[in-house]
């Protein structure tokens, strides 16, 4: 399950470098520089456990896509949106039930076809 985990990760963050290098064959309706801000490490992420990397004060630094993938995979994992994400995404939205099952029913169906490419992904780069 951890290498499912880490190749989440990778394939979260190789759709995100070919999205801003324009290279995906389809649009992922985020802008180049909202996915750029996802894939620049934040060193002021005190909560991140990433090895910290040129940071000076021994911070740890995190890239943002590794919170959005790890929320996916556990999403996928469980079959549903976390309780936690639900409330972010929707807040107090009067409609937030019909919401919660379509992202659900979402998950469900897309959640097997990302692990299949997630697997993919880990066998690819154990060949190479």
């Amino acid at each position: 399950m951890e290498r499912l985990r880490v190749s989440t990760g990778d394939l979260v963050k190789f759709t995100l470098e070919f999205h801003v290098n324009q290279t995906l064959e389809f649009n992922l309706g985020l802008s180049k520089n909202f996915c750029i801000n996802l894939l620049e490490e934040d060193p002021n992420d005190m909560s991140c456990h990433c090895p910290a990397k040129d940071s000076f004060d021994g911070a740890a630094q995190c890239a943002l896509y590794k919170r959005l993938a790890s929320a996916l995979y556990h999403s996928v994992k469980f079959g549903a949106l976390c309780r936690t994400y639900v409330h972010m995404m929707f807040g107090e939205d009067s409609n937030m039930k019909q919401k919660e099952e379509n992202w659900n029913q979402l998950i469900n169906e897309k959640g097997l076809e990302l692990i299949n490419v997630s697997i993919l992904c880990l066998l690819l780069s154990v060949i190479n």
